[in-house]
């Protein structure tokens, strides 16, 4: 079983983001985060690869060679490591909101949970909103209208006089 955040966006529905190292961002890094819809950080890292192989061009030497290597590793490495959080908070600032992190096998199955969860919550407010709604008496219909006689009785009294109209 693997960790799962999920996110609900008022229109677009529900992602579940894994906790922890992303092989997809590994192994596929600019890809993955163009398809995950990460255009920031797929342009810095666009630009990172073309700086690194300008310097990789005009290194020459063991110790340049060394030093690439380490680099390109890194340029690997960090995205399997960072790239669940980068989609966390991109998913933030597209507005979605995080409502839950569970167990699950995989996203599809975290997010049917979730959504069960909350089907289950919501019947139970609903449960609770009807016993209450039965339980308290209904208010009393609004009491201004009260000192306005009525027309069709003619043993009372107006006690009330309205305003009568500009002409």
């Amino acid at each position: 079983m693997r960790t799962f955040k999920i996110f609900k966006h008022p229109t677009q529905g529900y992602e579940a983001v894994k906790v922890g190292f992303s092989w997809p961002a590994f192994f596929f890094d600019m890809i993955w985060m163009l398809v995950k819809k990460l255009w920031i950080v797929a342009g810095i890292w666009f630009c990172l690869y073309i700086a690194f192989a300008i310097i990789d061009s005009v290194t020459q030497g063991p110790f340049g060679l060394f030093v690439l290597i380490v680099i390109w590793l890194s340029m690997w490495l960090i995205p399997g490591f960072k790239g669940n959080e980068w989609r966390e908070s991109n998913l933030s600032g597209r507005g979605y909101e995080h409502i839950d992190t569970v167990q699950a096998g995989n996203p599809d199955s975290a997010i049917a949970q979730v959504t069960k969860k909350q089907e289950q919550s919501s019947e139970k407010g609903q449960q609770a909103k009807n016993a209450a709604s039965k339980a308290e008496p209904k208010p009393e219909p609004f009491a201004g209208f009260q000192d306005i006689p009525d027309p069709s009785r003619n043993d009372q009294k107006p006690k009330l006089q309205l305003p009568k109209g500009r002409g």
